[in-house]
């Protein structure tokens, strides 16, 4: 029995949609409308994060986040969509687990560790390191709007030296969007309007910011589609 070419109602739909404008349209105008309906625009990797074994470290000092078990949220986060993006493979990756067991043998000398020390420690040729620079959750009463500055840098383990932002003398000077102190990231979550914000509903806010710090510090890595920025995680496209 012949099967017919197109099984799927929807994508007979966009199909005859597009050979319909491209009939009306002529030349370069065709193939610019017809690419920008199948290939949404882009908006490209701040760094080309080397391929190589890869651990991620999260510095809360202050517990800004409200749970010491936030950091690894977004740790998790970062390893998982340059995993689903295809920027890593899992093997190339250092279970944030073993940050934690880490921690607990060290104790209080693992925050005055270097970066640099424990990354090789775990077997790691590059850290991915964010710190929670500040986090706020209201600036006005009943209108709370969680937001949330990072900074965020790239040490090769080996060398014991910043990848990204790359060290020169224009960007490492404290005030620009990419200093010596890392490259700067601002986080937000929706407005919402709330008289009351109870200890509960707090925390599950901050959660949130912390995956959605996750979320934004990968996304510094691999293509994404432009209508994504702004927007809560979602499951990462391959940056095809």
């Amino acid at each position: 029995m012949n099967k017919p070419l197109l099984r799927h109602p929807i994508r007979m739909a966009v199909t005859l949609l597009l050979c319909l404008s491209a009939t009306l349209l002529v030349g370069c105008e065709a193939v610019g409308f017809i690419a920008q309906a199948i290939s949404p625009e882009k908006t490209p990797a701040v760094f080309d994060l080397p391929v190589m074994r890869t651990v991620v470290l999260v510095d809360d000092t202050n517990t800004q986040l409200g749970d010491p078990s936030h950091t690894g949220v977004i740790a998790q986060r970062v390893l998982f969509d340059l995993i689903q993006s295809k920027k890593l493979v899992k093997e190339q990756t250092v279970d944030y687990q073993f940050v934690r067991n880490l921690e607990a043998n060290l104790g209080t000398e693992f925050d005055r560790t270097p970066v640099d020390q424990i990354g090789r420690t775990l077997g790691a040729d590059q850290v991915i390191h964010v710190n929670i620079d500040f986090v706020q959750m209201s600036v006005q009463p009943g209108i709370i709007e969680p937001k949330a500055l990072v900074t965020l840098k790239v040490i090769d383990v080996k060398n014991a030296i910043r990848l990204f932002p790359a060290p020169s003398p224009i960007t490492d000077i404290d005030g620009l969007a990419t200093s010596k102190r890392g490259y700067r990231i601002t986080v937000e979550l929706p407005r919402t309007i709330m008289m009351d914000l109870d200890g509960g509903t707090q925390a599950m806010l901050l959660r949130k910011l912390a995956e959605q710090i996750g979320y934004d510090v990968a996304r510094v890595f691999y293509l994404h589609p432009r209508e994504e920025d702004g927007k809560g995680p979602g499951r990462p496209g391959t940056g095809e």
